[in-house]
């Protein structure tokens, strides 16, 4: 029973050092969000506009023509085939940052070491 407070008082102490990398790593990723979040939606806006631009031009070029429904049909394809490859990149994971990492690594050292005492008798 003393071995197991013993060990459970040492996790505890170990855990507790994790806190400054977790508030760390926390605020690293709260930038690189936050930064991928302003430049998508800028991204967006440019986007948007230019193409109302350029469904305007191609609609313009193709009224009189009996092409009109095609044009009309084909860009709203196109436009809705590259908001879902937007969306598609868009969802992807970030890579983490030098804090992230570290963290990271800190954690599998532990878990192995862990797995390591659970073997020994």
């Amino acid at each position: 029973m003393r071995r197991a407070l013993a060990v459970l008082n040492a996790l505890g102490d170990h855990a507790g050092e994790y806190a400054p990398l977790i508030v760390r790593a926390a605020g690293e990723k709260g930038k690189a969000v936050r930064a991928q979040a302003l430049y998508s939606a800028l991204a967006l806006v440019f986007a948007g506009g230019a193409a109302i631009s350029l469904w305007t031009i191609g609609l313009a070029l193709a009224w009189d023509t009996p092409w009109r429904m095609a044009y009309l049909v084909s860009a709203t394809a196109l436009f809705a085939i590259l908001a879902a490859v937007c969306a598609g990149i868009g969802r992807q994971r970030g890579r983490p940052g030098p804090v992230t990492r570290t963290l990271r690594d800190e954690f599998d050292k532990d878990l192995r070491i862990l797995q390591q005492w659970k073997q020994t008798p």
